[in-house]
């Protein structure tokens, strides 16, 4: 079974977890993504040429992009029922209002291997939706690092930042995100 998140506004991220106090996706934020997101902010203001990425680098992700934030609530009930015992986390919605699709993201750490036994489930629930769908694996969050530093295919542990244009407005955002 999966849980979702009742936090949050309607328009944005929410979690999910096969745990009803969402648990992991708890320890995962504050032991995983704020460090993570702290690390970059920080390494942006001293040297911008010469990021570490160690972290985004081994963060995977599995991402499918959906229609609407209905599809993603029908995607995890039709998950939920047809994989009732394959513990899951992540996160739904968008980062962005005004963007015309909504993504499920399943957190998968640095456990690249789950990747093998996951993808072709997620896969094949969004086959079964009957309804348009991208899937994608990628590394880190997209929002901050695809924008500063392209496709996560081209990542490499220690980089600096391809799209200089966006620095200042990641700048400000991560700021906002971690202080306000």
């Amino acid at each position: 079974m999966i849980f979702v998140s009742t936090k949050g506004p309607q328009n944005s991220w929410r979690s999910f977890e096969s745990d009803p106090h969402l648990r992991l996706t708890k320890k995962r934020i504050y032991e995983r993504c704020v460090p993570c997101l702290s690390n970059l902010l920080q390494s942006l203001r001293h040297n911008p040429e010469k990021v570490d990425l160690s972290l985004p680098y081994n963060c995977w992700k599995i991402t499918v992009s959906l229609l609407s934030l209905d599809d993603c609530f029908r995607f995890l009930e039709l998950f939920s029922e047809l994989w009732p015992d394959e513990y899951v986390h992540g996160k739904f919605g968008t980062g962005d209002p005004n963007r015309p699709t909504k993504a499920v993201v399943f957190h998968l750490e640095e456990n690249r291997d789950w990747i093998i036994v996951l993808e072709p489930k997620v896969r094949c629930c969004a086959e079964k939706l009957s309804r348009p769908y991208e899937l994608r694996i990628t590394r880190g969050c997209s929002f901050p690092y695809e924008a500063l530093f392209g496709s996560c295919e081209n990542w490499q542990i220690e980089m600096g930042v391809i799209n200089k244009e966006n620095l200042g407005g990641v700048i400000k955002t991560l700021e906002k995100m971690l202080y306000y």
